[in-house]
């Protein structure tokens, strides 16, 4: 039958005998032996995917044909016609990457009807059937999946949703058909795929808990979705839009009202709970912050003199662990503020003998504190804003040993992020990423400019607090002028090397004895080596020469520590400065001859 047909002339598809063999192959397409079945949908495939005049005109004929078919297993979908019907469907999932917009939009009807039908099984393949047909991909100038037609199928997946006892399979392929089906709109009108995703996400709540069977992988499944969803569907100009359209609005506090309401679920096993956290990341991530926070604010009434009503300072942690890209301006503005009223109240509680309340008040004034580093890690303000918050964290620094750490991070987060986005590689840069930049690489240059200019305040108040500061702190701040020096002007930075190598000399010329030398000067010998350490990395080749005869005395220093640093200076000079190293290794075994065994 299929040589016959395969090699028929166009007119001959209008006649009779092809549409007898046409029939014959329809039915052996859904027949229940496998090999029979699998040999008949073998040849309605090869029948319509090569090219020619002949085969167009066998496409449309058979195109027509399992439309009528299909429309008529579908309708009498009862009894033993279930087994046709699941049949019919595994065609339609080979056959429809070949098939014409209006063939396929014609099935699609008639599947969204199937998505009513009372038989898991045969939902579960309408649902895969449906996802399959909408990830094939669209000719040019052709549109299959009109918004109104994936409007309608989303609308009837999720009113046709398989209940929780339905098992895990037929639950898990409605949420891969939904995601597919919301992406696929997000193509056709964002505002359309928006107000889907807040459909989506009022549908699924009732899979957040474990299932009767006790496995919790309905609900892993049906948080991925909501997470999923928000990634396809919340971008940036639906967020922007909700600022002055009403409709876009109700459908942003929607999506954000229930990411919020999911945390709370009563029972979910910690394996949920971690996912359903990641659906607030996502809103975190797409939403932003200052919206989350208007919709869902930490305090019931910000403007109470008290704050007593801290209704959502959860969100604090989550913040911290998902905020990027943010507007560190938000955080000046609103978030700094309320920290030094926290500290404020926490004070007047601890001098009224209320020291557990003072205690809850001073943590969750550092947990607002905590989420600074995460406002400036690629924040995309940081050169219009970091001005009004330089002194205030100066000040920290220099004077909260509580803030140190946060402001720190801070300053690191902001500095390697904004290095990382302006030295981006302009070919990296045309290519399609996954996650759009927020920032180009001349803004991320503007902000490491604003940041570098502020080295000479910076610098001079981490060596001063380092020089105060215990071992347990220290490794953090020496990081910090490690980084800040990187973008510190060089002769700034050459002037705060001369003031340390001006301190070695004088260490090095002091010598030590064994017997009788002081833990200060030893102490002070570490800390300078560790500053020279934390320097080195920015300095040119010729400070690095002065640095490498001010530290080879150190070598043979009788201290075991200040050795140490000595020889790890040595180490990530030869890194960072390869050729001078290999210039000075004579001089080096030379002058330290007489430490090498005999």
């Amino acid at each position: 039958m299929f040589i016959i047909a395969k090699s028929q002339e166009p007119t001959a598809w209008r006649g009779p005998e092809i549409s007898i063999i046409v029939d014959l192959l329809l039915s052996h397409s859904v027949d229940t032996r496998p090999k029979v079945r699998k040999s008949a949908q073998g040849f309605i495939v090869s029948l319509i995917s090569e090219e020619g005049q002949a085969v167009e005109v066998a496409r449309s004929f058979i195109e027509s044909k399992v439309m009528s078919f299909s429309s008529s297993v579908f309708k009498s979908c009862t009894g033993t016609e279930t087994v046709t019907a699941l049949q019919l469907l595994g065609m339609i999932r080979d056959v429809s990457p070949f098939f014409s917009a209006k063939a396929i939009q014609s099935i699609a009807q008639n599947l969204v009807k199937m998505l009513s039908s009372d038989n898991g099984k045969m939902s579960q393949h309408v649902y895969s059937c449906l996802d399959s047909m909408m990830q094939v991909g669209e000719e040019d100038g052709e549109t299959v999946w009109s918004e109104k037609l994936l409007s309608r199928i989303i609308a009837a997946g999720v009113s046709s949703r398989p209940n929780v006892l339905s098992g895990s399979e037929s639950i898990v392929a409605c949420f891969r058909f939904l995601l597919t089906a919301v992406a696929k709109l997000q193509e056709r009108s964002s505002m359309a795929a928006a107000e889907a995703a807040s459909l989506v996400f009022g549908s699924v709540s009732d899979y957040m808990l474990p299932s009767p069977s006790g496995s919790d992988e309905i609900a892993v499944a049906a948080a991925n979705l909501l997470c999923d969803t928000i990634d396809v569907c919340i971008k940036s100009d639906i967020v922007e839009e909700a600022a002055a359209n009403s409709k876009a609005s109700t459908v942003v506090e929607s999506v954000v009202s229930h990411a919020v309401a999911a945390q709370g679920k009563k029972g979910m096993t910690p394996r949920v709970q971690e996912e359903v956290e990641k659906t607030l990341g996502a809103v975190i991530v797409n939403v932003g912050p200052e919206h989350l926070l208007a919709q869902v604010p930490l305090f019931s009434d910000p403007s109470h003199p008290d704050l007593s009503e801290a209704n959502n300072v959860w969100l604090l942690p989550a913040m911290k662990k998902h905020v990027r890209g943010g507007k560190l301006g938000f955080f000046v503005k609103n978030l700094l503020p309320l920290a030094e009223k926290l500290r404020t109240l926490a004070i007047a509680a601890d001098e009224q003998g209320r020291p557990v309340e003072a205690k809850n008040l001073m943590m969750v004034f550092h947990q607002v504190w905590g989420l600074l580093p995460s406002f400036m890690l690629e924040s995309v303000d940081i050169a219009a804003s970091f001005p009004s918050i330089a002194k205030t964290l100066g000040g920290a620094i220099e004077s909260d040993p509580s803030l140190r750490p946060a402001c720190c991070h801070a300053l690191l987060n902001g500095i390697r992020s904004m290095r990382t986005l302006s030295s981006s590689d302009q070919s990296m840069e045309e290519e399609e990423e996954e996650e759009p930049r927020l920032l180009s690489a001349e803004e991320a240059a503007a902000s490491l400019t604003c940041l570098a200019s502020f080295a000479k305040n910076y610098l001079p108040i981490l060596f001063n607090t380092i020089s105060s500061s215990s071992q347990e702190e220290r490794p953090l701040l020496l990081e910090t002028v490690g980084e800040y020096a990187k973008i510190t002007e060089s002769s700034r930075l050459n002037g705060l090397f001369q003031n340390v190598m001006k301190k070695l000399l004088t260490a090095a010329a002091a010598g030590g004895d064994p017997m009788t030398d002081e833990p200060e000067l030893e102490a002070n010998k570490v800390l300078l080596l560790e500053l020279s350490l934390a320097l080195m990395p920015a300095l040119d080749e010729a400070s690095s020469e002065f640095l490498f005869k001010s530290s080879t005395p150190f070598l043979s220093d009788p201290s075991g520590s200040v050795q140490k640093r000595a020889y790890k200076l040595l180490q990530l000079m030869g890194e960072e400065h390869t050729s001078l190293m290999q210039r000075k290794i004579g001089d080096l075994q030379l002058s330290h001859s007489p430490l090498r065994p005999p």
